[in-house]
């Protein structure tokens, strides 16, 4: 069966429609999405840190304490401690939550009242190369012109880590991996085959936020 030109044109035209608003949608909606997130984070940010200010503790226990007559400092507890739970962090206990808070049957593990370590996996896959001493040159058997090698390859990387939060704007973080090339690579040598590449890799680093 063959379409006129005018029905393939229509055709073409609604694909090309729905395509396009098919991607405005999800570009559009990703946008707001971010915008929302970025918002309410920041807004619990504030809300949580300045409810630090009117937390006591007293005998462990943890109380709200503001001046009642001040409408500004009630109106802010008030929004601060609609939704809200305080946890021990030694042992993970729920020491008070706000009466909202209750119904919605909301608890936090140890790990996750602790907040602090977090373990992580990572998978990438990309184009291997770096700069090294070829060992092949210490050797009286091999006639060889450039100390340096410089291997280059596709390989892939699979490994795991820890995210540590040790202060509030400090975190630290280590992760090891195990990288492998995805096709044989040749060695310094012309003489000797080509094999894959293996390597293992530890990292350690620090991030500080001001």
């Amino acid at each position: 069966m063959t379409f006129t030109l005018r029905a393939r044109l229509a055709v073409i035209a609604t694909i090309v429609s729905g395509l396009l608003l098919g991607g405005l949608s999800i570009v559009s909606y990703n946008v707001l999405a971010r915008w929302l997130d970025e918002d309410v984070t920041t807004r619990l940010t504030e809300l949580t840190d300045g409810l630090h200010g009117y937390l006591r503790f007293d005998g462990g226990m943890p109380s709200v304490e503001y001046n009642i007559s001040d409408t500004d400092q009630a109106s802010f507890v008030h929004e601060a401690t609609r939704y809200y739970q305080i946890y021990d962090s030694e042992t993970g206990q729920l020491l008070v939550q706000s009466p909202d808070m209750a119904p919605l049957g909301l608890s936090l593990t140890k790990a996750r009242a602790h907040g602090r370590i977090r373990p992580f996996g990572v998978a990438s896959f990309g184009h291997y190369s770096w700069r090294g001493f070829n060992p092949y040159t210490l050797n009286p058997g091999f006639e060889i012109a450039n100390p340096e090698i410089r291997p280059s390859f596709f390989g892939a990387s699979f490994g795991a880590g820890a995210h540590w939060r040790a202060r509030r704007n400090l975190s630290l973080e280590m992760e090891g991996r195990w990288h492998t090339s995805l096709h044989p690579v040749a060695p310094p040598t012309f003489d000797a085959p080509a094999q894959h590449w293996n390597m293992v890799s530890v990292t350690a680093g620090a991030k500080f936020l001001w």
